[in-house]
């Protein structure tokens, strides 16, 4: 085992509100240089609800694509968008 597997298996994983809040602050950074849409590969279920909660809560105005990983969420044959 690396040494560096050994450090990053004790760094805590982001909360949940923090996911929120980095999705709110690319939104920011984003409408700053005037750009519209952001593709997010490999996303996972997590991720996906925090770009619903955010949208929902008004903070999201990008158009966002997202992909899936094939094969490993039942949502992947579903046609999914969170583009209001």
């Amino acid at each position: 085992e690396s040494a560096q597997g050994l450090v990053s298996r004790m760094i805590p994983g982001y909360t949940d509100e923090q996911i929120r809040e980095g999705i709110r602050d690319l939104a920011y950074g984003f409408n700053q240089e005037c750009m519209t849409g952001v593709k997010d590969p490999g996303i996972s279920p997590r991720a996906w609800d925090a770009y619903q909660q955010v949208q929902q809560d008004g903070d999201l105005n990008l158009r966002v694509f997202v992909l899936w990983s094939g094969g490993r969420y039942r949502v992947v044959h579903q046609a999914v968008s969170i583009d209001g």
